[in-house]
Protein backbone atom coordinates (compact mmCIF):
# COMPACT_ATOMS: atom_id res chain seq x y z
CA UNK A 1 0.00 0.00 0.00
CA UNK A 2 0.97 3.28 -1.02
CA UNK A 3 1.03 7.12 1.00
CA UNK A 4 3.38 9.40 -1.20
CA UNK A 5 6.53 8.26 -0.13
CA UNK A 6 5.35 5.37 2.79
CA UNK A 7 5.50 2.13 1.33
CA UNK A 8 3.75 -0.84 3.10
CA UNK A 9 3.17 -4.53 2.80
CA UNK A 10 -0.38 -5.94 3.48
CA UNK A 11 -1.28 -9.58 3.35
CA UNK A 12 -4.63 -11.01 4.68
CA UNK A 13 -7.71 -12.61 3.13
CA UNK A 14 -8.70 -11.20 0.18
CA UNK A 15 -12.34 -9.97 1.08
CA UNK A 16 -10.70 -8.24 4.23
CA UNK A 17 -8.13 -6.50 1.86
CA UNK A 18 -10.32 -5.46 -0.32
CA UNK A 19 -12.65 -3.92 2.52
CA UNK A 20 -9.13 -2.42 3.87
CA UNK A 21 -8.98 -0.64 0.85
CA UNK A 22 -11.91 0.82 0.43
CA UNK A 23 -11.55 2.37 4.14
CA UNK A 24 -8.22 3.35 2.82
CA UNK A 25 -9.21 5.24 -0.40
CA UNK A 26 -8.07 7.72 -1.52
CA UNK A 27 -5.39 8.79 0.83
CA UNK A 28 -3.44 5.14 1.06
CA UNK A 29 -3.79 3.01 -1.95
CA UNK A 30 -2.77 -0.11 -3.55
CA UNK A 31 -0.02 -0.60 -5.52
CA UNK A 32 0.63 -3.88 -7.78
CA UNK A 33 1.45 -6.91 -5.70
CA UNK A 34 4.99 -7.63 -5.64
CA UNK A 35 6.71 -11.54 -5.52
CA UNK A 36 9.19 -10.54 -2.89
CA UNK A 37 8.99 -6.90 -1.05
CA UNK A 38 11.70 -5.04 -0.63
CA UNK A 39 13.79 -5.49 2.14
CA UNK A 40 13.33 -2.07 3.84
CA UNK A 41 9.53 -1.95 3.49
CA UNK A 42 7.64 -2.98 6.74
CA UNK A 43 4.83 -5.93 6.73
CA UNK A 44 1.43 -6.01 8.23
CA UNK A 45 -0.35 -9.67 8.12
CA UNK A 46 -3.92 -9.45 9.08
CA UNK A 47 -4.96 -13.09 10.73
CA UNK A 48 -3.98 -16.07 13.09
CA UNK A 49 -0.84 -17.62 13.28
CA UNK A 50 1.83 -16.29 14.70
CA UNK A 51 4.49 -16.44 17.45
CA UNK A 52 5.41 -12.70 17.73
CA UNK A 53 4.98 -11.06 21.40
CA UNK A 54 2.34 -8.86 21.99
CA UNK A 55 3.00 -5.06 22.04
CA UNK A 56 1.26 -2.07 23.99
CA UNK A 57 -0.60 -0.88 20.98
CA UNK A 58 -3.91 1.63 20.60
CA UNK A 59 -5.02 -0.19 18.40
CA UNK A 60 -7.87 -1.30 19.74
CA UNK A 61 -7.05 -4.81 19.18
CA UNK A 62 -4.00 -7.48 19.96
CA UNK A 63 -0.97 -6.53 17.82
CA UNK A 64 2.18 -8.38 17.51
CA UNK A 65 5.66 -7.25 16.32
CA UNK A 66 8.57 -9.55 14.88
CA UNK A 67 11.25 -7.31 14.74
CA UNK A 68 13.38 -9.56 13.33
CA UNK A 69 11.62 -9.07 9.59
CA UNK A 70 9.82 -5.62 11.03
CA UNK A 71 6.17 -7.87 10.48
CA UNK A 72 3.24 -6.18 12.38
CA UNK A 73 0.56 -8.99 13.17
CA UNK A 74 -3.23 -8.38 13.72
CA UNK A 75 -4.27 -11.99 14.84
CA UNK A 76 -8.14 -11.12 14.75
CA UNK A 77 -8.68 -7.27 14.34
CA UNK A 78 -12.09 -7.71 13.90
CA UNK A 79 -12.82 -5.08 11.22
CA UNK A 80 -10.51 -2.71 9.05
CA UNK A 81 -10.54 0.36 12.14
CA UNK A 82 -7.50 -1.24 13.79
CA UNK A 83 -5.71 -2.03 11.03
CA UNK A 84 -6.11 1.62 9.42
CA UNK A 85 -4.60 2.95 13.44
CA UNK A 86 -1.60 0.82 12.68
CA UNK A 87 -1.35 1.88 9.22
CA UNK A 88 -1.71 5.64 10.15
CA UNK A 89 1.25 4.93 12.11
CA UNK A 90 3.80 3.37 10.27
CA UNK A 91 3.14 5.64 7.28
CA UNK A 92 3.06 8.61 9.60
CA UNK A 93 6.66 7.99 10.70
CA UNK A 94 8.10 7.43 7.07
CA UNK A 95 6.37 10.54 6.34
CA UNK A 96 8.09 12.17 9.06
CA UNK A 97 11.32 10.45 8.30
CA UNK A 98 10.77 12.23 4.65
CA UNK A 99 10.71 15.53 6.44
CA UNK A 100 7.00 16.23 6.42
CA UNK A 101 5.25 18.16 9.23
CA UNK A 102 1.95 17.25 11.31
CA UNK A 103 -0.86 19.77 13.05
CA UNK A 104 -4.04 19.76 14.05
CA UNK A 105 -6.07 20.89 10.92
CA UNK A 106 -9.20 20.04 8.84
CA UNK A 107 -8.45 20.82 4.96
CA UNK A 108 -10.57 21.35 2.02
CA UNK A 109 -9.82 22.07 -1.34
CA UNK A 110 -11.04 24.73 -3.14
CA UNK A 111 -13.81 24.86 -5.79
CA UNK A 112 -12.55 25.39 -8.88
CA UNK A 113 -8.88 24.68 -8.62
CA UNK A 114 -5.84 22.70 -7.26
CA UNK A 115 -5.66 25.57 -3.79
CA UNK A 116 -7.22 24.10 -0.40
CA UNK A 117 -7.13 25.53 3.04
CA UNK A 118 -6.22 24.27 5.93
CA UNK A 119 -8.46 24.97 9.46
CA UNK A 120 -5.88 25.13 12.44
CA UNK A 121 -7.21 24.28 16.07
CA UNK A 122 -7.09 22.23 18.80
CA UNK A 123 -10.40 19.95 20.36
CA UNK A 124 -13.25 21.55 20.21
CA UNK A 125 -12.15 24.83 18.26
CA UNK A 126 -14.50 24.20 15.45
CA UNK A 127 -12.57 22.40 12.96
CA UNK A 128 -14.76 19.60 12.05
CA UNK A 129 -17.45 21.92 11.87
CA UNK A 130 -16.59 24.70 9.89
CA UNK A 131 -15.48 21.79 7.30
CA UNK A 132 -18.77 20.56 6.69
CA UNK A 133 -20.12 24.34 6.56
CA UNK A 134 -18.10 25.12 3.97
CA UNK A 135 -18.59 21.09 2.12
CA UNK A 136 -22.05 21.76 2.29
CA UNK A 137 -22.44 25.66 1.15
CA UNK A 138 -19.43 24.73 -2.12
CA UNK A 139 -20.52 21.25 -3.43
CA UNK A 140 -17.34 21.27 -5.37
CA UNK A 141 -15.13 20.96 -3.00
CA UNK A 142 -13.37 17.99 -1.81
CA UNK A 143 -12.12 17.18 1.82
CA UNK A 144 -8.92 16.17 2.07
CA UNK A 145 -8.47 15.98 5.97
CA UNK A 146 -10.51 16.56 9.46
CA UNK A 147 -8.33 16.95 11.81
CA UNK A 148 -5.27 15.03 10.87
CA UNK A 149 -2.84 16.88 8.31
CA UNK A 150 0.71 16.04 6.91
CA UNK A 151 1.97 18.92 5.63
CA UNK A 152 5.01 19.13 3.57
CA UNK A 153 7.50 22.08 2.26
CA UNK A 154 8.84 21.57 -1.32
CA UNK A 155 9.81 24.29 -4.11
CA UNK A 156 8.44 27.38 -2.28
CA UNK A 157 5.13 25.17 -1.63
CA UNK A 158 2.74 23.97 0.86
CA UNK A 159 1.00 20.45 0.28
CA UNK A 160 -1.62 19.10 2.17
CA UNK A 161 -2.21 15.66 2.57
CA UNK A 162 -4.97 13.59 3.99
CA UNK A 163 -5.10 9.96 6.06
CA UNK A 164 -8.27 7.65 6.66
CA UNK A 165 -9.77 9.08 9.78
CA UNK A 166 -13.15 8.66 11.04
CA UNK A 167 -15.52 11.78 11.92
CA UNK A 168 -17.10 12.65 14.54
CA UNK A 169 -19.29 15.71 14.91
CA UNK A 170 -20.53 16.77 18.62
CA UNK A 171 -24.30 16.56 19.33
CA UNK A 172 -23.80 20.95 20.41
CA UNK A 173 -22.91 21.38 16.77
CA UNK A 174 -25.73 20.16 15.27
CA UNK A 175 -28.32 22.97 15.35
CA UNK A 176 -26.09 25.61 13.73
CA UNK A 177 -24.99 23.33 10.52
CA UNK A 178 -28.35 24.17 8.97
CA UNK A 179 -29.72 21.90 6.38
CA UNK A 180 -26.04 19.55 7.11
CA UNK A 181 -27.68 17.86 10.17
CA UNK A 182 -29.86 16.29 9.24
CA UNK A 183 -28.08 14.63 6.33
CA UNK A 184 -25.53 14.20 8.79
CA UNK A 185 -27.78 12.11 11.37
CA UNK A 186 -29.33 9.86 8.77
CA UNK A 187 -25.24 8.57 7.29
CA UNK A 188 -23.89 8.45 11.02
CA UNK A 189 -22.65 5.29 11.91
CA UNK A 190 -21.92 3.43 15.41
CA UNK A 191 -18.33 3.84 17.02
CA UNK A 192 -18.47 7.39 18.03
CA UNK A 193 -18.39 8.64 21.79
CA UNK A 194 -21.15 9.19 23.49
CA UNK A 195 -23.40 11.79 22.31
CA UNK A 196 -21.57 12.11 18.88
CA UNK A 197 -21.97 11.47 15.77
CA UNK A 198 -19.38 9.33 13.66
CA UNK A 199 -19.37 8.38 9.83
CA UNK A 200 -16.31 6.90 8.02
CA UNK A 201 -14.92 10.03 5.30
CA UNK A 202 -16.43 8.02 2.60
CA UNK A 203 -20.06 8.36 4.14
CA UNK A 204 -19.88 12.04 5.33
CA UNK A 205 -18.75 12.96 1.31
CA UNK A 206 -21.53 10.85 -0.06
CA UNK A 207 -24.87 12.67 2.91
CA UNK A 208 -22.56 16.02 1.84
CA UNK A 209 -22.35 15.58 -2.10
CA UNK A 210 -18.85 15.97 -1.92
CA UNK A 211 -15.98 14.59 -2.92
CA UNK A 212 -12.59 12.98 -1.40
CA UNK A 213 -8.88 13.69 -2.34
CA UNK A 214 -5.61 12.71 -1.08
CA UNK A 215 -3.75 15.86 -1.41
CA UNK A 216 -4.06 19.28 -2.25
CA UNK A 217 -2.00 22.37 -2.38
CA UNK A 218 -2.24 25.62 0.53
CA UNK A 219 -3.45 28.66 -0.47
CA UNK A 220 -4.20 29.61 3.20
CA UNK A 221 -3.78 28.97 6.36
CA UNK A 222 -6.48 29.51 9.33
CA UNK A 223 -6.82 29.64 12.83
CA UNK A 224 -10.32 29.04 13.93
CA UNK A 225 -10.94 31.11 17.51
CA UNK A 226 -14.07 31.99 18.92
CA UNK A 227 -15.86 35.25 18.65
CA UNK A 228 -18.80 37.27 19.07
CA UNK A 229 -19.11 37.89 15.49
CA UNK A 230 -17.27 36.55 12.25
CA UNK A 231 -14.33 38.32 11.74
CA UNK A 232 -11.21 36.53 9.08
CA UNK A 233 -7.87 38.90 9.32
CA UNK A 234 -4.24 38.52 7.87
CA UNK A 235 -1.75 37.51 10.82
CA UNK A 236 1.75 38.94 9.85
CA UNK A 237 4.52 36.01 9.97
CA UNK A 238 5.80 36.54 13.12
CA UNK A 239 3.19 36.37 14.60
CA UNK A 240 1.44 33.76 12.85
CA UNK A 241 4.91 31.77 13.44
CA UNK A 242 4.18 31.90 17.37
CA UNK A 243 0.21 30.34 16.35
CA UNK A 244 1.19 27.86 14.13
CA UNK A 245 3.98 26.09 16.47
CA UNK A 246 1.33 25.28 18.93
CA UNK A 247 -0.66 23.80 16.65
CA UNK A 248 2.03 21.36 14.85
CA UNK A 249 2.05 17.62 15.94
CA UNK A 250 4.03 14.85 17.11
CA UNK A 251 3.97 12.71 13.97
CA UNK A 252 2.79 9.15 15.90
CA UNK A 253 1.99 9.79 19.82
CA UNK A 254 -0.40 6.51 20.06
CA UNK A 255 2.02 3.65 19.11
CA UNK A 256 5.29 4.82 20.84
CA UNK A 257 6.37 0.78 21.05
CA UNK A 258 7.47 1.68 17.00
CA UNK A 259 9.92 4.38 18.86
CA UNK A 260 13.04 1.96 18.57
CA UNK A 261 12.28 0.10 15.42
CA UNK A 262 11.02 3.24 13.65
CA UNK A 263 12.33 6.73 15.14
CA UNK A 264 10.95 10.09 13.95
CA UNK A 265 13.35 12.63 13.48
CA UNK A 266 13.32 15.46 16.22
CA UNK A 267 12.30 18.93 14.76
CA UNK A 268 13.03 22.53 15.24
CA UNK A 269 8.68 23.05 15.39
CA UNK A 270 9.56 26.89 15.76
CA UNK A 271 11.91 27.31 13.06
CA UNK A 272 9.44 25.23 10.75
CA UNK A 273 6.23 27.52 12.20
CA UNK A 274 8.35 30.35 10.61
CA UNK A 275 9.14 29.02 7.13
CA UNK A 276 5.15 28.20 7.09
CA UNK A 277 4.37 31.33 8.01
CA UNK A 278 6.30 33.20 5.06
CA UNK A 279 5.51 30.48 2.62
CA UNK A 280 1.81 30.19 3.25
CA UNK A 281 -0.76 33.17 4.49
CA UNK A 282 -2.32 32.91 7.65
CA UNK A 283 -5.39 33.92 8.74
CA UNK A 284 -7.37 34.25 12.02
CA UNK A 285 -10.95 33.27 11.59
CA UNK A 286 -13.35 34.83 14.60
CA UNK A 287 -16.62 32.69 14.69
CA UNK A 288 -19.42 31.76 16.72
CA UNK A 289 -21.24 28.57 16.16
CA UNK A 290 -24.01 30.24 14.79
CA UNK A 291 -21.70 32.23 12.26
CA UNK A 292 -20.67 28.81 10.40
CA UNK A 293 -22.74 29.54 6.79
CA UNK A 294 -21.46 33.12 7.63
CA UNK A 295 -17.66 31.50 7.80
CA UNK A 296 -17.90 29.28 4.76
CA UNK A 297 -18.54 32.33 2.33
CA UNK A 298 -15.43 33.86 4.32
CA UNK A 299 -13.39 31.56 3.28
CA UNK A 300 -14.33 30.45 -0.03
CA UNK A 301 -13.02 33.85 -1.11
CA UNK A 302 -9.68 33.14 -0.05
CA UNK A 303 -8.11 31.74 -2.81
CA UNK A 304 -7.35 35.15 -4.74
CA UNK A 305 -6.73 37.57 -1.71
CA UNK A 306 -3.19 38.50 -1.85
CA UNK A 307 -3.85 40.44 1.45
CA UNK A 308 -5.67 42.53 3.81
CA UNK A 309 -8.76 41.81 6.45
CA UNK A 310 -12.53 40.89 4.95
Amino acid sequence: MVCGPARLVVHGAQPFLDELAFACRPWITTAPDRTTAPPDVWTVRIGPGTLAPPVASRAGTDVRFSAADRTVHLPCPGGPAPVVRVLRALIRRQLAADGALFADAAVVSLPGGSDGIALLGGSCSGKTSTLIAYLHHHRRARLVANDDAVLCLHDGRVTARGLPRAIEVRAESLPHLGAAARALTEGAEGGGSPGALYLRPQMLAAVLDAELTATTGLSALVVLEPGERCALERVEPQAAAEVLVSRLTAADPYETWLDPYLPTPALDLTGQAAVLARTVPVWRLAQPMTGLAQSAGLLAALSPITGGTR
